[in-house]
């Protein structure tokens, strides 16, 4: 500006241009060291000193100009001058004690620390293996260590997680590079123990961060390769243990005074480090986690959606839960710029919520388009329920940037917290497998097992909350009142939509099948959230009954024969689970019962070898819902191992002295017997007696009575449907069929009901007199018993093998109250009747009754006609008498 005669530039124009020309020495520079390097000895100045080389080294890797084979070279430069020193004679003795300046025998940390860093920040790995093994030796030898200042430690234990982390997969990760790193990280480490209280926070967090990043002191585990975590090969995992929890109790102390000054990224490093490195808090632990998140609630304090999502990941890992802190971390986020934030801060942020179980207050149902009235849905105002608006509009306005398990968490979240949000879960179906048939879409296949069960689990349980959303927002629905299994089909069409949701799900079925090997790469908890999803939907793939079968079968019977590895061993809900699916399903299981009989058999062993096991024993491994599911499927499937059913007696209700109530709903801490779990002993009773399989099994004589939960004398005369119980309750459908018998002169009346004290009286079923509901019939003829039942939507399950049929979708309607109904389009084609159903109309002909099933599509193919109508109950009832 002066020589062109103007004035001064008062902007900053001029620092591009000065970023340039300085862009343009730091290159030539690098070119001009790397001439002096190849010139013939001949021709070489004096060679660089040990200290201008991890200079140029560290100013190249700051200014990000590196030039990989010049720091190999210069490296080698290093390591051969250090080799030289160490060849010279050693210095007289007044010349050791000379403290005027370095002498040419003293190694200086600063020069090989930085080294490391610049490898490290400019990700270099030309020779990078030579150099860590050189340093490893040098900071074995103890008087060279003590010269470390804390940076340098830091710096150089930050380069080696940072170089073995960062490592390209075209470059092996080979033993000799571990274990120059774990030499490394255990002579540092053990310098540090007497050192940390001269650490500043960022040299304390990044010390820890470094051992948690190379998993120091850990042993390796098949979810560590599944989330990318590195963990070293110990040749003495004892020992590097000790030397871990050591370490961690010297940073922990030296850290408890200066957290207040660290940066907010310092104070995630260090909670996700505790996470990384610890099985599970500590009081000394918990002191540190309420600290940082004090200091993060600080609004003094910058902090991005990182240093928010990465820390409550750690507090929920260690499950540190404390509300009101994970809520005012929370409330931070407002000040952060969400539009830059990866999409793993917003899956660690949510995930954070729903493992640590945190509660969403009264604007949880902010989200719910499905249920609830426009004008009637609360506005979100809680801390929690903005992160989950935050992470749920990014995932929909970004989803291909989110990873599998980024959508999978994230969907879980919803679920498991009990958010509802239709939006969210249907453009991610759209997402996965298109809107329709053919759409361009990312497909399942970087899902892993887990993920699919997760995500299966999750939009299943979506569904499942519509009745907890009804309960909470009864006057601001805008759909037609329905409860139980109907509800749950409903809601998920509403949801998703019919169509999608079958395509979405085969999709799940198509791809767990083919990508993880015909299920067998998926565990016990994978198989039975997946398959559970499946039943809670209805909704049944052949393909995969069949493989969850047979794979079940073979886990168990490794297990039985002495496999017990993690991916053959069964907690009590799965196996529950998943034979709650088949039984749901409809789906045969073959001998799936006798495998379950024989690995509870196992389970239940004691020391001595003892069978049968008690009740104590048995609620160890069950809950009484997971029993009374089990029992119910043996009901459904007409088939009862003697050992397996005298294992469920036993838990549901005990044996000798624990056949009480009080007993033994002291042994399973649950209060008492569910509705449900009620009805399912009543049933299995009724078939075992009906079978003439009972033996010495029974109910009590006061059953249900006190061993209901909340000691209530009776069942409910109002039931509702859940996974098992049958529905008792008139649809307009069936007054229409009521009312078609009547006028061809079918004698009859509508909802009998036949009670546990009318089995005992009138059928001879060995039940304790009570006058509780055991069976409805929606129309019947008492004298003749012949029973019709109007079989609705919730009777039936879909197949979804095979094509889809685009113009199969149902349709909302507006019913004549306002409300919005959900109108099925079923045909019978895929549809058959479920387990629940099938069970209820094998008890009823059991008892004599001729059952005659109406498939609601077929009455409604009548379209009202009178006579239409009545020719077909004609000859329906020409049938039953055939």
């Amino acid at each position: 500006q002066s020589r062109s005669g103007g004035p001064p530039s008062s902007s900053a124009a001029w620092i591009p241009q000065v970023s340039k020309l300085a862009g343009a020495i730091m290159d030539h520079t690098r070119y001009m060291v790397q001439q002096k390097i190849n010139a013939p000895p001949s021709q070489r100045e004096k060679a660089f000193q040990q200290q201008e080389i991890s200079n140029l080294l560290w100013a190249w890797a700051t200014s990000n100009r590196p030039g990989h084979d010049v720091f190999g070279s210069l490296a080698g430069v290093m390591m051969q001058q250090e080799l030289d020193r160490q060849a010279l004679p050693p210095p007289p003795p007044q010349q050791q004690y000379d403290t005027r300046g370095p002498k040419v025998h003293e190694r200086r940390p600063q020069e090989w620390s930085n080294s490391v860093w610049a490898f490290a920040t400019a990700q270099c790995y030309n020779k990078y293996d030579d150099l860590l093994e050189f340093v490893a030796d040098l900071t074995e030898v103890e008087e060279f260590m003590h010269r470390f200042k804390p940076q340098e430690m830091s710096n150089t234990l930050w380069g080696v997680a940072t170089l073995l982390s960062n490592q390209p997969d075209d470059v092996p990760l080979t033993d000799r590079v571990q274990q120059s790193a774990l030499r490394i990280q255990r002579c540092v480490a053990r310098e540090i123990l007497g050192r940390a209280h001269e650490f500043k926070p960022q040299e304390l967090a990044n010390s820890l961060w470094s051992l948690a990043t190379l998993g120091f002191g850990l042993e390796p585990t098949p979810d560590q390769s599944l989330n990318n975590y590195i963990v070293l090969k110990s040749d003495n995992l004892a020992e590097d243990r000790k030397l871990k929890q050591d370490f961690i109790n010297a940073i922990v102390l030296a850290a408890e005074d200066k957290l207040r000054w660290a940066k907010a990224q310092e104070l995630n490093n260090i909670a996700w480090a505790l996470a990384r490195l610890l099985e599970e808090s500590t009081p000394d632990i918990d002191v540190i986690l309420r600290e940082i998140g004090f200091q993060l609630t600080d609004k003094r304090r910058k902090v991005t959606t990182q240093d928010i999502g990465t820390t409550l990941w750690a507090f929920a890992t260690l499950s540190f839960v404390e509300p009101d802190v994970y809520r005012a971390v929370t409330s931070r986020l407002t000040q952060c710029d969400i539009t830059r934030a990866k999409p793993q801060e917003f899956s660690n942020l949510v995930w954070a919520m729903a493992t640590s179980e945190i509660e969403v207050l009264e604007d949880k149902d902010a989200f719910d388009t499905t249920l609830i009235r426009d004008d009637k849905r609360p506005k979100v105002s809680d801390p929690i329920t903005m992160c989950f608006a935050m992470a749920a509009e990014e995932l929909m306005h970004r989803p291909d940037q989110f990873k599998s398990q980024e959508i999978k968490d994230t969907l879980w979240s919803f679920s498991k917290v009990g958010i509802r949000h239709p939006n969210l879960f249907r453009s991610i179906a759209i997402h996965l497998v298109g809107e329709h048939e053919g759409d361009p879409c990312r497909g399942l296949s970087d899902f892993s097992p887990q993920g699919i069960g997760n995500m299966a689990w999750a939009f299943a349980r979506q569904a499942q909350l519509c009745e907890e959303v009804g309960s909470r927002m009864r006057g601001s629905l805008q759909t037609g009142n329905s409860n139980g299994r109907l509800a749950v089909y409903t809601t998920s069409y509403f949801d998703i939509g019919q169509l999608l949701l079958h395509r979405f799900f085969a999709a799940i079925s198509d791809n767990a099948i083919h990508n993880f090997k015909n299920l067998s790469m998926l565990k016990p908890q994978d198989l039975s959230n997946t398959a559970w999803s499946f039943g809670a939907l209805g909704l049944r793939h052949d393909g995969f009954v069949e493989n969850a079968i047979d794979q079940a079968q073979q886990k168990l019977e490794a297990y039985v024969h002495g496999d017990e590895a993690l991916m053959n061993s069964f907690k009590g809900q799965e196996i529950s689970n998943l034979l709650w699916t088949m039984a749901t399903l409809n789906a045969p299981v073959g001998t799936l019962f006798d495998d379950i009989t024989a690995f509870l058999r196992k389970l239940f062993r004691d020391e001595d070898g003892n069978n049968p096991p008690t009740a104590v024993e048995i609620a160890k491994h069950f809950k009484r819902q997971e029993l009374a599911n089990m029992a119910w499927s043996c009901a459904v499937f007409g088939y009862y191992p003697p050992d397996l059913i005298s294992y469920l007696y036993t838990g549901m209700l005990g044996e000798g002295p624990d056949r009480s109530p009080e007993k033994i709903a002291e042994i399973f801490d649950d209060g008492g017997l569910q509705q449900q779990e009620v009805m399912s002993m009543i049933y299995v009773q009724l078939a075992l007696e009906q079978n003439g399989l009972n033996g010495h099994l029974t109910l009590p004589p006061d059953f249900p009575g006190d061993w209901q939960l909340g000691n209530n004398a009776e069942l409910s005369t109002s039931t509702t449907e859940t996974s098992i119980e049958l529905k008792l309750s008139t649809s307009r459908i069936q007054r229409t069929v009521s009312e078609a018998f009547d006028r061809i002169g079918f004698n009859h009346g509508e909802e009998h009901i036949i009670t546990m004290a009318d089995l005992q009286e009138e059928y001879g079923i060995n039940l304790p007199p009570r006058q509780s509901e055991v069976l409805s019939i929606d129309i019947a003829d008492v004298d003749a018993k012949i029973a019709i039942e109007v079989d609705g939507p919730a009777h039936y399950i879909c197949h979804i093998d095979g094509t889809l049929d685009e113009g199969s979708d149902g349709y909302p309607k507006m019913n004549s109250w306002g409300k919005l109904e959900y109108q099925y389009t079923w045909d019978g084609e895929r549809q058959r009747v479920n387990g629940p159903t099938a069970l209820k109309h094998r008890l009823l002909t059991s008892l004599g009754w001729t059952v005659i099933s109406i498939p609601f599509w077929e009455w409604y193919a009548l379209e009202g006609d009178a006579v239409a109508e009545e020719n077909y109950c004609k000859n329906l009832l020409a049938m039953a008498g055939e």
